[in-house]
């Protein structure tokens, strides 16, 4: 991951993404196809959504990158800060006391 400048996964399914979690912790913005366990993790502020099956979209958004260079560091900045909000141990352990005081 050090070696990269944006991290892509681009799937039809994903349970949970640890590979994005783990490209945010690193600073790296996410290009990710726009479906329900990617969009959790990832928006337009911290990377790029891309239509699933829409290899057009795909294409444009790839070959726009090298000509973005400011825009990826200021995303993969953003993308550090969100995640550490979103995955700390803080945030889990406080969702799993809200869940086991519901029942």
């Amino acid at each position: 991951l050090a070696k990269m400048d944006v991290f892509m996964l681009y799937s039809s399914w994903e349970a949970l993404p640890f590979s994005i979690i783990e490209a945010n912790f690193s600073g790296l913005p996410v290009i990710g196809s726009s479906i329900p366990s990617i969009k959790e993790l990832v928006n337009n502020e911290v990377g790029w959504l891309v239509p699933l099956n829409d290899r057009p979209a795909l294409v444009r958004t790839l070959t726009a990158l090298p000509h973005q260079a400011g825009t990826i560091s200021q995303k993969g900045l953003l993308a550090r800060e969100r995640i550490g909000v979103l995955c700390s141990y803080g945030s889990m352990v406080d969702g799993y006391l809200k869940l086991y005081r519901s029942k």
